[in-house]
């Protein structure tokens, strides 16, 4: 959590929390209601809108590693898609990290 909330923020100013929310619209409500902002993955920028709402990168705050964890033995045709996606995620940002078993 602390992490998600940049704390201790660069300023040094308190990280102040806002109101509880269940999804992402519910989110970018309250964003655009001006009683909070929020910190997100770089992907709901892509999959989420509001006509209130911008979504503007943080550029002094370390990067969060994504993993993807399974059972060894699972072969469902979900799970492979998984898989396969996280490769090409690393394989195109070069993401450095653990070895899985594919």
């Amino acid at each position: 959590m602390r992490w998600w909330a940049c704390d201790p923020r660069p300023s040094g100013r308190p990280v102040r929390h806002g109101p509880t929310v269940h999804t992402l619209d519910e989110l970018l409500e309250v964003v655009a209601a001006g009683e909070a902002i929020a910190i997100t993955g770089g992907s709901v920028a892509d999959s989420y809108r509001h006509p209130e709402v911008a979504f503007l990168p943080i550029t002094d705050a370390e990067p969060c590693p994504i993993s993807l964890g399974t059972r060894v033995d699972d072969r469902t045709p979900a799970i492979a898609a998984l898989r396969r996606a996280m490769q090409t995620v690393r394989r195109e940002t070069g993401a450095d990290g653990a070895e899985g078993t594919t």
